[in-house]
């Protein structure tokens, strides 16, 4: 089985100090893309971080084949939602935040 890729939602603070580089030094893993509302924000992590991919929407990451799962780093009360549209389009999800509110 070759390398997961993973879309990270979010692209904050904890996704740049955190999440990004511990997927990153995952060997099992590719972060294959990032998504944040705040285009400037997708495209500076994603070159910082040399990911080829960036969106400004969550549809667009979920468009996107070759992503396998994603990672949500967004706030709590954005995570059921997101989960469950991620899920409907058959990523895996990692969200180590409450599920809901």
């Amino acid at each position: 089985m070759g390398k997961i890729k993973v879309g990270m939602v979010g692209c904050g603070f904890m996704a740049q100090a955190v999440h990004i580089p511990c997927f990153l030094n995952n060997d099992r893993c590719e972060v294959a893309a990032v998504v944040d509302t705040k285009e400037e924000m997708a495209k500076q992590v994603a070159q910082k971080f040399h990911i080829q991919k960036s969106y400004t929407s969550l549809e667009q990451l979920l468009q996107d084949e070759e992503i396998d799962a994603v990672a949500l780093i967004i706030p709590p009360q954005l995570i059921h939602g997101t989960a469950i549209a991620s899920m409907k389009k058959g990523k895996h999800v990692y969200a180590e935040k409450p599920i809901a509110l």
